[in-house]
């Protein structure tokens, strides 16, 4: 039974190890997709990479990188927990009995994962828009790092200001987060043993 309690936790450090490693390999790129988007000075990705790297070396490549690194166990706890409450809610039964009764419907996963989206929203406007801030800083640093990011924000904007794009963010996770666990539920119940839940 004491493994059975142990499992979450394990599954939370190992869900946010794997997050952390998969945020810092992507990151110069997005980085570099960042600076593309909001800046018209580069021609190009190359471009992009080349003068990224002349002024600001390596380190310009991972800026804003700490705090989504730091928040990947958090925001991964939220996305998958509001899933799963939203789904035991829906299918009117508990996570530990949902392979004895009948599975969940396709629109009743897809509707806790859309839920999952929205909820995810409130967590991750906030880091996603201090990560992009971070991002798109090449010579004047106005900000020191990730809490004076938000605390700059919080004093010109106040607490709504952490939520600009907060809504281009709903509308873009929303749906992909409910077509997200589809797959996911499919290949879960293909892995697991007569779909029985893991752990």
């Amino acid at each position: 039974c004491e493994i059975v309690q142990v499992m979450p936790f394990l599954e939370f450090i190992a869900g946010s190890i794997s997050g952390a490693v998969g945020l810092a390999v992507g990151h110069p790129l997005d980085t570099v997709k960042v600076r593309l988007q909001a800046q018209s000075v580069y021609k190009g990705i190359f471009h992009c990479m080349t003068k990224t790297y002349s002024h600001e070396g390596l380190r310009g490549f991972f800026k804003g990188m700490a705090f989504p690194v730091l928040t990947t166990g958090i925001t991964n706890s939220v996305v998958f927990g509001s899933y799963s409450n939203a789904l035991d809610y829906l299918t009117q039964s508990q996570r530990s009995d949902r392979s004895e009764g009948k599975p969940a419907s396709a629109a009743q996963v897809f509707t806790a994962g859309c839920f999952s989206g929205l909820v995810q929203v409130f967590v991750c406007a906030p880091i996603d828009l201090v990560k992009v801030r971070l991002q798109g800083q090449t010579t004047a640093d106005r900000y020191r790092g990730p809490l004076h990011c938000v605390a700059v924000i919080l004093k010109e904007e106040g607490p709504r200001g952490l939520f600009r794009g907060g809504l281009a963010l709903a509308l873009r996770d929303v749906p992909c987060y409910g077509l997200y666990f589809l797959p996911y539920e499919v290949t879960r119940k293909a892995l697991s043993e007569s779909g029985k839940q893991p752990g």
